[in-house]
Parts: structure tokens; C-alpha cells; sequence
């Protein structure tokens, strides 16, 4: 799946790569080493603007974010179309999620060894994300998203099963617009990826 993940995002290199229509740089674009869920990251969506988001879908069903019940940090690509979740999002709410990396822990033994999995060079990534506005009933509105995640590349089951869709530069456009779902780009991408192991995480201080 994906858990945490890790971005070093230059300015001038993700701003050709998205084709950002802003050209100054936000003030609170720093480099991120730990993203954990429910931290607020940004994410690019179809009007091709930095937004920043909560990781972790918020159910519109939901009053209050203490009623969150479910995991909503990934979405499986399989179960899309017949999730009450992510069903709207996913007609009309694509986003991209700006990466270098993420991180799966291997069982050896008793213990677990983290793994960060990235491009050579540690490139930036983009994961496949469904975005949605959530409004608390005293109207504060938050933006929130999910990662879609797939079977894993067969250069990567031997760390997990299960990893993060990746979006090519090529299919960003079709993935933001389509007025269809783009499902033919709900596979595993194949790489290359380096598989670098590492010592954990450290736990986020704060959230936000």
C-alpha cells in the first residue's frame, strides 16, 4: 500500500512538469522526508494550481473528523467504480500527488526493515489521487485526498503486494480531464525503481 512517502520538490522543475499555471512558488513548498496521514500536502488538480490537502479522504457523510471510522489514506484501483466513497471523486475528481518515493516495511524475522522505493535518481513521481471538499455542519471546508494503489510491480512483490498507481508526464492531461475514467491507467508501472533500504521513519512531531 502506502503509508508514507517522501517528496523533494524543486520549484522550477515540478512547475514544467505539471504545466502550473502559478508562477511563484508557495512559501510552505518544503522538502518533506516522513508525509504520514492526515498531514496536509499539496496535490495538483485539473485547474493545474498547487492545492493542499489533508491525506486521508474525509467522508461527506461524516459531521466530524473524530466520526472517521475507515482507513481513507488508499483507495484500491479494483473497487473504485462501486464505492460509495470514491465513486464521485473518481468521475469528477482526479488529482495528482507530487512524490519522490514511498516506503513499504519487509518482515525479516520478527522485525520490519523499511524499504524506500523510488525512481534512480529519485525523480519526481506523481501518485494517482481522488480529491473531495468536505464542509463540517458550521461550514468550515477542508480539502481531502486518497492515493489509488494497485497489485505491485513483480520487481517490487517481494517487498509487498501492493503499490502506489503511478501517473507518466504523458497521461497527466488525460488523467485530470477525461470526462470518462481513465481506467486503462490503473496498472502497476513497471520502473525502473530502486529499492533502498533504510532506517525508520521518524514519527512526524505534529500534524498538519
Amino acid at each position: 500500500m502506502c503509508g508514507r512517502y517522501t517528496y523533494r520538490l524543486n520549484w522550477r522543475d515540478i512547475h514544467r512538469l505539471y504545466s502550473l499555471t502559478i508562477d511563484a512558488p508557495p512559501s510552505n513548498l518544503q522538502p518533506r522526508y516522513n508525509v504520514a496521514p492526515t498531514q496536509v500536502v499539496p496535490i495538483v488538480r485539473a485547474d493545474r494550481e498547487l492545492a493542499w490537502s489533508r491525506w486521508g479522504m474525509i467522508p461527506l457523510w461524516v459531521r466530524d473528523l473524530g466520526d472517521i471510522r475507515i482507513t481513507t489514506i488508499n483507495a484500491r484501483a479494483e473497487g473504485l467504480e462501486q464505492s460509495r466513497l470514491y465513486h464521485g471523486p473518481w468521475h469528477q475528481a482526479r488529482c495528482l500527488v507530487p512524490a519522490s518515493g514511498w516506503y513499504e516495511w519487509h518482515t525479516v524475522g520478527r522485525s520490519k526493515q523499511p524499504h524506500l522505493i523510488q525512481r534512480p535518481g529519485a525523480e519526481t513521481i506523481s501518485f494517482a489521487g481522488l480529491w473531495s471538499l468536505w464542509r463540517s455542519p458550521e461550514g468550515h471546508e477542508i480539502v481531502s485526498h486518497t492515493i489509488v494503489v494497485t497489485d505491485a510491480a513483480p520487481a517490487l512483490r517481494h517487498i509487498h503486494d501492493r503499490m502506489p498507481v503511478i501517473v507518466r508526464p504523458e497521461d497527466h492531461d488525460e488523467w485530470l480531464t477525461a470526462p470518462e475514467p481513465p481506467a486503462h491507467l490503473l496498472r502497476a508501472d513497471p520502473g525502473p525503481w530502486e529499492d533502498v533500504p533504510v532506517a525508520p521513519p521518524r514519527r512526524p512531531r505534529g500534524r498538519g
